[in-house]
């Protein structure tokens, strides 16, 4: 049962790579491999004032002439939080597979799959089970939000992987004392590092761990070797954190937008979706939080059962597993999480609304739950067998309708506007669409480029309402990321805005 939710899960990532709609965060990474920022078009645009989706999906390519350094140097000049490990991987598996949409997820299904091994390798370890490592490693296969993000051309998988061969080296580190697994516990955390900037909280879990535990060495200095390997990988992150110093204002911005205000009430809600879409997913339900139709009562049966299950197996894990196995799981749970849900609750913010940000807690979760069912497989028990198998179903029949779908809920809003307007656009025989540089659409149009099926051409105005000459075209359309009013021309010569039923993006110009 096991191996083969395993077998079905890996492979479930590798389906549907290139028919789902690629989104402006993916539109950002293939914009860095092509060397270019937001800037850079923006350039090109001001001089050249008119382009077409060939002249757009340049900066989705590999571009000639533009070596890793201008991948690097675009990431450090727009966005200096994007550590770069994953996209200088990425742009090297470009240059050998390809750079179409397939071959980009490609490479993040691929990095997902390695999770798999390091998750029952983690679980043996952690428990000295090895059928922890094995329903550890398939719970990891067939869960949802996995699945989504080993489908995705954004750096989480990789994370995931760094987390976990951290960790694994880590606890190794510590029960052999070899400096030459020490020296390699440190290249790891160097690659978390460089891997996401919120493996920050994976480190300060790993030293809160070690310096809890070491008291239990008195022969060995543990905490002077770990601190002596954590200070090697952050003075080989040096590099970047003089990049991110360089680029402070732009990563203070990032910081003030996370820092927004957002609605409480939603916190709950979306942190029982990030929990629940672990084991079993709901796409339908997704829809109705925010703010679609009120969705059934018993849509939400599934998420509740996810958290008690959860909360049920850390409380099992405390209570039954050796001190060592349990702080770690615990801490691994806990603290990424509290750094994002504390300064929402008690300041207000959007930090934690993003779950894709706990990678961290949702891996420690798995290994709770992990634990929980191999003891009780272990013991033999019918009942737990049973409910072994109906979540490993649920996983898989989660994962196997949303591989299916072109539009998946981590990417609802944005896809889905994206889709409407390609939709829109595919069938005018000769639009022309205008757009305001100064409303920040360019990785929103890069994203819509890859769903056009014609060539649209694109002209950048400094007025919506005056578009310039628009004769030989067959429709007439603005398009914005922010919402616009609908408004009438203003005075004889004007256009006034119309917004397109079923596309927030798209508004039809009309005099």
């Amino acid at each position: 049962m096991l191996l083969a939710a395993i077998l079905l899960g890996a492979s479930l990532r590798f389906i549907n790579l290139g028919g789902k709609v690629y989104w402006h965060d993916e539109a950002y990474t293939s914009l860095w491999l092509s060397g270019h920022n937001t800037g850079h078009m923006a350039d090109y645009i001001f001089r050249e004032g008119e382009a077409g989706t060939a002249d757009l999906r340049k900066y989705q390519q590999l571009y000639p002439g533009r070596g890793l350094p201008y991948v690097l140097m675009a990431l450090a000049v727009e966005n200096p939080q994007h550590v770069p490990l994953y996209y200088a991987l990425l742009w090297l598996w470009a240059h050998l597979i390809g750079d179409s949409v397939a071959a980009l997820r490609l490479f993040s299904a691929v990095v997902s799959v390695l999770a798999l091994p390091l998750m029952y390798w983690l679980g043996r370890e952690l428990f000295g089970s090895e059928r922890a490592g094995w329903v550890g490693a398939a719970l990891l296969a067939v869960s949802p939000y996995h699945v989504l993000y080993a489908q995705e051309a954004r750096p989480y998988c990789l994370w995931t992987v760094t987390i976990l061969a951290s960790t694994l080296a880590l606890l190794r580190a510590v029960r052999s004392g070899s400096r030459r697994v020490w020296l390699i516990y440190a290249a790891l955390a160097a690659a978390g590092l460089y891997t996401h900037l919120l493996f920050l909280m994976v480190l300060a879990v790993h030293g809160v761990w070690v310096v809890a535990g070491a008291v239990k060495r008195p022969g060995r200095s543990v905490l002077g070797e770990y601190s002596r390997a954590g200070l090697l990988a952050l003075a080989a992150f040096l590099p970047w954190v003089a990049v991110m110093l360089w680029r402070w204002s732009t990563l203070y911005q990032t910081y003030v937008w996370l820092a927004r205000v957002a609605a409480r009430q939603y916190s709950v809600r979306y942190w029982l979706l990030g929990l629940g879409s672990l084991f079993a997913d709901l796409p339908q339900a997704w829809r109705g939080w925010l703010g679609g139709d009120p969705p059934s009562p018993a849509l939400y049966v599934p998420y509740v059962i996810c958290l008690v299950l959860v909360g049920y197996s850390l409380w099992d894990l405390w209570r039954r597993a050796p001190r060592e196995p349990a702080w770690m799981v615990v801490l691994l749970a806990a603290l990424p999480f509290m750094g994002l849900a504390l300064p929402d609750v008690l300041f207000g913010g959007r930090r934690s609304l993003f779950f894709r940000y706990f990678v961290p807690s949702y891996v420690a979760v798995h290994l709770s739950v992990s634990h929980l069912l191999a003891s009780r497989l272990e013991a033999r028990r019918p009942a737990w067998r049973l409910a072994t198998a109906v979540l490993l179903a649920a996983g898989l029949a989660s994962s196997a309708i949303n591989v299916s779908l072109e539009v998946t809920w981590n990417k609802d809003i944005e896809g889905r506007q994206i889709q409407a307007a390609a939709r829109v656009l595919n069938a005018c025989p000769r639009p022309l669409v205008v757009a305001d540089p100064k409303s920040g659409p360019f990785p929103h149009l890069l994203a819509l480029s890859r769903s056009l099926e014609r060539d649209v051409r694109f002209r950048f105005v400094r007025r919506l309402e005056a578009p310039g000459a628009t004769e030989g075209f067959s429709h007439v359309f603005a398009f914005s990321s922010a919402r616009l009013d609908s408004r009438p021309p203003a005075r004889p010569g004007q256009y006034g805005l119309e917004p397109v039923p079923g596309s927030r993006y798209l508004y039809r110009l009309i005099e």
